[in-house]
């Protein structure tokens, strides 16, 4: 038996003991590969109801997230399919930034989602999951969910048996993400940057505190001060 082959069942068996032993009701794998198989799913199946509330998402997504993390892996294959179809809808329905949020949302649910499916051996509906990981990051035009993304098609395509297109990939990914970063250091609006940044920034708005700016206290004999010698009067 080839190594591989050897730790991809062996990985299969504790992911089946995992869920076995962690005293949750065992869903399998089947609702999410029917919510990942249901391309149906529009703008249009939502109209009449209640608008996508970005909220709640973001607070299922992060609790899909610490449910992965704390192994609990019945709980999120029993949530992540409604999750991926209300994530969907509101890829399709929400415009302008709100569109872009709910796909970086989206890349976050089936990010977990593939996690769950390779570690089940399911490489074929790891591979889906993981590609729409990607769709969704490359929609959302943010770079580092389009990272984060490129790290789970990657292990999908370790898990496949193809290294040397997941190191070409990850290459890639990671030569992208350092010619894009510093384009998108600007602070936005609650964020704080580095302090390095964050003097620049502060040196552009105040041009008397540009470098090599003359100013009147730097003239020669005019300290500003608190740097100016203090002299003992002599009594």
């Amino acid at each position: 038996m080839r190594r591989r082959t050897f730790v991809g069942l062996t990985s299969a068996s504790l992911f089946s003991a995992m869920v076995t032993n962690s005293g949750e009701p065992d869903c399998g794998t089947a609702p999410l590969a029917a919510a990942l198989a249901d391309y149906s799913v529009n703008g249009t199946a939502a109209v009449g109801g209640p608008a996508p509330d970005l909220t709640s998402l973001a607070l299922a997504v992060a609790q899909v997230k610490r449910h992965y993390q704390a192994c609990r892996y019945a709980t999120v294959t029993r949530d992540m399919p409604t999750l991926i179809t209300r994530l969907q809808v509101a890829c399709a329905l929400l415009p302008g930034p709100g569109r872009l949020r709910a796909c970086t949302l989206s890349a976050e649910a089936h990010h977990v989602a593939a996690q769950i499916l390779l570690k089940a051996g399911d490489h074929g509906l790891g591979w889906v999951a993981a590609d729409r990981s990607m769709e969704a990051a490359r929609t959302s035009q943010d770079p580092v969910t389009i990272g984060c993304s490129a790290r789970i098609v990657t292990h999908a395509m370790m898990a496949s048996g193809h290294p040397t297109a997941a190191a070409a990939t990850a290459r890639a990914q990671a030569e992208r993400l350092d010619r894009v970063r510093p384009r998108q250091r600007q602070a936005a609006p609650g964020q704080r940057l580095p302090r390095p940044r964050r003097r620049r920034n502060r040196a552009r708005r105040r041009p008397d505190r540009r470098p090599g700016h003359h100013h009147p206290h730097r003239a020669k004999g005019h300290l500003p001060r608190r740097h100016r010698t203090r002299v003992p009067s002599v009594r």
